[in-house]
């Protein structure tokens, strides 16, 4: 249900930023449909984070050095640092690309 719930809420985002282009293409700072300065739409996107990384943590707390063995734990657990990476460097151009993992 959280997978469902969060593809939702990134096809909401991705079809709300939409609604800047073409008119705002060169303005994309003040388009008044940046999802961004929803701050709604923020902490949801880290509550969910937080639930990830929690199911991470127990997964490997459970599993120990199991967890690495399985590909989909090790793909969850990229996307996660993914995440916590791009929360740190969201300013920067170019990476909000990453936001899909």
């Amino acid at each position: 249900v959280i997978i469902v719930v969060n593809i939702g809420l990134i096809w909401w985002e991705t079809d709300y930023r939409a609604q800047c282009y073409p008119n705002w293409a060169d303005e994309v700072d003040s388009c008044p449909f940046d999802p961004d300065k929803l701050d709604w739409l923020n902490w949801s996107n880290r509550v969910l984070l937080a639930i990830y990384t929690l199911e991470a943590m127990t997964r490997i707390y459970a599993q120990r050095t199991q967890y690495f063995q399985n590909r989909w734990n090790i793909l969850d657990f990229f996307v996660v640092c993914v995440s916590y990476i791009t929360l740190g460097i969201q300013d920067i151009a170019g990476v909000g690309f990453l936001r899909i993992f």
